[in-house]
């Protein structure tokens, strides 16, 4: 299967393509448009008040990624089967992005690059993030840190003084120790996922995959996590999930 036969494939072809203002429906969209001008319908599924709005929402387009290089050619490689084939493109057993380097990563990005807090453009000073490894370890910090000064500030509450403070502050842990116990299964999960299919899937392409305009590489293998980590995923967070937040 070489890159040619990945564009025919959708030559003449409806699309229904949900998400489409999502960091990958974008990508997909893009790069669908730009390989193949002569696709029939691409329909786009778009959470807007009105057309206007709508057509606003798909105007700022991403660069293409290879998540979306490895769809396209999933999609030509299987176009009359109903598959259910699941392949892992990211993180995996070949080229694994454990939490370390993420740690690392995100220290050094926001030493270079410390926020700035209230109104006045002061910048913050950074301590070294803490990592942990176990759940236990996150419930005992939290206990020492913030739940045992917590509770001795509620002693003097009940005397009538600093009850507000109390109330707030207790919420918001209580609203800390929430978030920790539903992400906590997620963030110290310690498997590392099969990329097998993917990676016959890639040698099945590579060898034809000669064609520089239609180009669908999607090693994952050739992500350097740290420079990814620190060039586009923090300031890509940063950007289109933080922006105008002000940090206190």
């Amino acid at each position: 299967m070489d890159a040619d036969s990945i564009v025919e494939y959708f030559r003449g072809k409806s699309i229904l393509i949900t998400g489409s203002t999502g960091f990958l429906g974008k990508v997909l969209v893009e790069k669908i448009l730009r390989v193949q001008s002569d696709i029939k319908k691409l329909f786009l599924l778009i959470r807007a008040s009105d057309v206007g709005s709508a057509k606003i929402r798909i105007q700022n387009e991403i660069p293409v990624d290879m998540v979306v290089n490895a769809m396209m050619v999933s999609m030509a490689a299987h176009p009359e089967e109903q598959s259910q084939i699941i392949y892992h493109v990211t993180s995996s057993v070949r080229n694994p992005a454990p939490y370390a380097v993420l740690a690392e990563s995100s220290h050094r990005y926001f030493f270079d690059n410390p926020p700035c807090t209230g109104r006045n453009g002061k910048r913050m000073q950074l301590n070294k993030m803490r990592f942990f490894s176990t759940i236990e370890g996150v419930r005992l910090h939290m206990a020492i840190k913030y739940k045992l000064p917590l509770e001795m500030l509620h002693l003097v509450a009940l005397c009538g003084v600093f009850s507000r403070r109390y109330n707030k502050l207790s919420r918001k842990y209580r609203f800390v120790m929430q978030l920790i116990e539903l992400y906590a299964p997620f963030s110290l999960f310690k498997g590392c996922f099969d990329d097998m299919n993917l990676e016959r899937l890639r040698m099945a392409n590579k060898d034809q995959n000669n064609n520089e305009a239609y180009y669908f590489d999607f090693d994952p293998k050739s992500i350097n996590w740290d420079d990814y980590f620190y060039r586009i995923h923090i300031p890509g967070v940063l950007k289109y999930m933080c922006d105008g937040v002000i940090f206190n």
